[in-house]
């Protein structure tokens, strides 16, 4: 086979790929995505408030009962009844709304992890050891530190707020 046909079908293929991405990866992750076009409110429905948060990737989901107003409604109204929000599944007695917002997650802006990374002292973001952000590298070296606050320190120390977290350094540098 000659290189320009072989050229050819590679990029064939590529072109079928990137076309198959672009069909798939809006509804990636999202299992929920049926809409029932005639379906209204029911009695007792629910509602899932799914926020993702962009500057982390974390999401956050509140479920509350759909409100009295609500009920027998149409997904067109209940879209026009929460702007901002993105319908992502409807059904008589489950709605799922979903909104991305360019911000960390409550978690990540409230906690602070303090660990050592490199041979010094790291602030991190959020609490989860699985989920950081990296805040800052302070300028204590862990070579630095009493045995106690480094074994501490190797598990990881979780605060809340900065405040906190200058206090603690603080007591570090004693």
């Amino acid at each position: 086979m000659s290189r320009s046909r072989k050229c050819a079908i590679g990029l064939v293929a590529l072109a079928a790929v990137l076309a198959a991405a672009l069909v798939w990866w809006p509804s990636y992750g999202r299992r929920e995505h049926a809409v029932d076009q005639g379906a209204v409110v029911g009695e007792g429905a629910v509602v899932v408030y799914r926020t993702i948060y962009l500057l982390c990737g974390s999401r956050e989901e509140k479920e509350e009962p759909v409100w009295p107003e609500l009920v027998g409604r149409s997904q067109q109204e209940v879209v026009q009844r929460h702007p901002g929000w993105q319908l992502v599944s409807f059904a008589p007695d489950r709605i799922l709304l979903e909104r991305q917002v360019e911000a960390m997650c409550p978690d990540m802006v409230r906690y602070r992890f303090v660990t050592i990374s490199d041979g010094r002292v790291a602030v991190y973001y959020g609490r989860d050891p699985d989920h950081l952000l990296l805040k800052e590298l302070s300028p204590l070296r862990a070579e630095g530190l009493l045995p106690e606050d480094r074994q501490v320190l190797g598990q990881g120390v979780v605060l809340e707020g900065d405040e906190r977290v200058a206090q603690f350094l603080e007591g570090l540098g004693d």
